[in-house]
């Protein structure tokens, strides 16, 4: 017993470590495809808030779409604006 449990301990947290890198990878790969999305239709155009109540693109988007890019110069990073606030947009 007392040799079988540090090998259990170091199998539990070489699994919490997997677990961990699998969820980040899983949160970047679709940070970088929600920033592609956010990026195809983002334009350099300014459009005032009155004339995009008007214009129907600008009216509607469902809960998790890309609705544009925030950019930190700090931090040099481009990060996907998502609609909705559900857990998984959250993450």
């Amino acid at each position: 017993m007392r040799k079988g449990f540090p090998i259990v301990l170091i199998i539990a947290g070489l699994l919490i470590v997997l677990y961990a890198g699998g969820q980040f990878a899983i949160s970047y790969f679709q940070q970088e495809k929600s920033l592609k999305e956010a990026k195809g239709f983002v334009s350099e155009e300014v459009v005032q808030r009155e004339e995009a109540d008007e214009i129907e693109e600008y009216s509607e988007f469902a809960e998790g779409d890309s609705i544009g890019v925030l950019y930190i110069p700090r931090l040099d990073r481009e990060i996907p604006i998502i609609s909705g606030t559900h857990e998984d947009e959250l993450a």
